[in-house]
């Protein structure tokens, strides 16, 4: 109990109110419009640095909003308070209030009664219409016992804390699927899934055979504090399983092992695969990570009838060869990911005529109807001719990029915004290639080479020879 704290305090009490349901639960009259939202979401970041975290805080004396980073002892919020002798904030995320005297989150049972009383609960969520909810007791099953005597060491997490990081072993001409499991493993809602324990097997009753389940127990292994390189055989082992096209010790293709993984993972997390004419994606952690809508539109250049359709996507792969044909004429050696977008979603005449008017000319033009939250581009370096040959430009890519001016309709250029944490890397030729992973880990980079990690600035991921791009969504807006 905080010895500082009036629960009598009018003004405070009203201040947090507002803040709870403008800022936390977000039910108030104001929060329910677009423009609402895009008001909060400009609101919620800090005054001192500008920037949106890591944890965001509302002074409950002025309303004043500012980060609060206790793993690098930088608080703007702790700042505010000392200066303008302030004492009591309210955390962003929970609810909670913190005290400045105290330097520690505090609870008061008769002001959160008070706050109850006060606060529309027929719009709060269930788990929110008391704060003070209840905790079951917990008692370990065989599970629990045997992992708590297998991790008996105590990890303490820095900011420079390589926790996470860790080399696969190569078994053979596995270079691709290291590459593009540790772009999955660091990709950050599906890591946060699978290491809070989220999954439940309901398609297998053994899940020694599921690939969900093998999935998370290596993502746990990412994190248990160990550094020395991991065997995925056992992921390898189903995934040769359950997509037999990528079974076999030969060298496969980044791109294909990344689709048929997702699409494994999909259908053992018991989803549904959508339709053209069902292009609806369901709830599970894959679908709600990387699903996209793509919109076609094909239109007649006279009698200006358009029909639309709508597919649903996982990634974007981007054609290079009509790339490469432009740079060889025009003397250039380097194109851009900008460049590849614009003529993807670029207006292509079509050799039909309209079914409507019988006499004009059809045009057919692709945008993104639906932003997924991560974003992965396929660079298609690979030509399929009578031979097989690479396509080797430079492909030049942003570490911010801006899908404003490929989307279907507008909307809150915030949302638009996105920023690369993953690139997937081919060298060589198609005879004798290697496949190599650049990840961001916080603000730096780290290269991995199989079994090998190494730091790496930021200029040697962008001059590296792109294959995969994954960009994850900035600000995250979840249905």
């Amino acid at each position: 109990m905080c010895q500082h704290f009036d629960s009598d305090n009018k003004d405070m009490l009203h201040n947090y109110k507002i803040v709870y349901e403008c800022l936390v639960e977000k039910i108030h009259p104001s929060c329910l419009t677009q423009e609402g939202r895009r008001m909060i979401a400009l609101m919620c970041i800090c005054r001192t640095c500008k920037k949106d975290g890591p944890t965001m805080h509302a002074c409950l004396s002025c309303v004043y909003l500012a980060c609060h980073n206790c793993t690098v002892n930088c608080s703007h919020i702790v700042e505010h308070l000392r200066k303008n002798q302030h004492h009591f904030a309210v955390e962003l995320t929970q609810g909670e209030l913190y005290c400045n005297i105290c330097e520690d989150y505090i609870y008061s049972s008769s002001f959160d009664t008070k706050v109850y009383r006060i606060l529309d609960r027929s719009k709060l969520r269930p788990c929110r219409r008391k704060r003070n909810i209840g905790l079951d007791s917990w008692e370990p099953d065989v599970r629990d016992i045997k992992l708590l005597l297998l991790n008996t060491k105590q990890i303490k997490l820095e900011a420079s804390s390589l926790y996470g990081l860790r080399g696969l072993c190569n078994m053979g001409n596995t270079c691709f699927m290291n590459s593009v499991l540790q772009a999955m493993i660091h990709t950050p809602v599906l890591r946060d899934f699978f290491l809070a324990e989220q999954h439940m097997c309901v398609t297998y009753a053994d899940s020694e055979h599921c690939v969900v389940c093998e999935m998370r127990s290596l993502v746990q292994e990412f994190h248990n504090g160990k550094h020395s390189a991991f065997v995925p055989c056992k992921l390898l082992q189903l995934i040769w399983t359950h997509a037999h096209h990528m079974a076999g010790y030969e060298q496969q293709d980044a791109h294909e092992f990344f689709i048929a993984t997702l699409d494994v993972l999909h259908r053992h997390l018991g989803g549904k695969t959508p339709t053209a004419n069902s292009p609806q994606y369901c709830q599970c952690v894959i679908d709600t990570v990387f699903a996209g809508k793509l919109q076609s539109d094909l239109g007649c250049e006279k009698c200006k009838h358009t029909s639309t359709t709508i597919d649903p996507f996982r990634d974007i792969s981007l054609d290079l060869g009509a790339v490469a044909a432009k740079l060889v004429s025009s003397g250039n050696c380097s194109s851009t990911l900008d460049e590849c977008l614009k003529r993807f979603t670029k207006a292509e005449d079509l050799d039909s005529r309209c079914s409507k008017c019988k006499e004009g000319q059809l045009m057919k033009k692709l945008t993104i109807k639906k932003l997924p939250i991560v974003m992965c581009f396929h660079l298609k370096r690979f030509e399929h001719s009578l031979h097989t040959k690479k396509i080797s430009q430079y492909v030049k890519f942003p570490e911010e990029l801006d899908i404003s001016p490929f989307l279907a309709h507008k909307s809150d250029r915030l949302e638009n915004l996105y920023s690369l944490f993953a690139v997937v890397n081919h060298s060589g030729c198609v005879q004798s290639g290697h496949y190599t992973c650049h990840i961001r880990m916080f603000k730096d980079w780290f290269h991995c080479d199989d079994a090998v990690i190494s730091q790496v600035s930021l200029s040697s991921v962008m001059e590296s020879e792109a294959y995969l791009l994954f960009y994850h969504q900035n600000i995250v807006k979840y249905s």
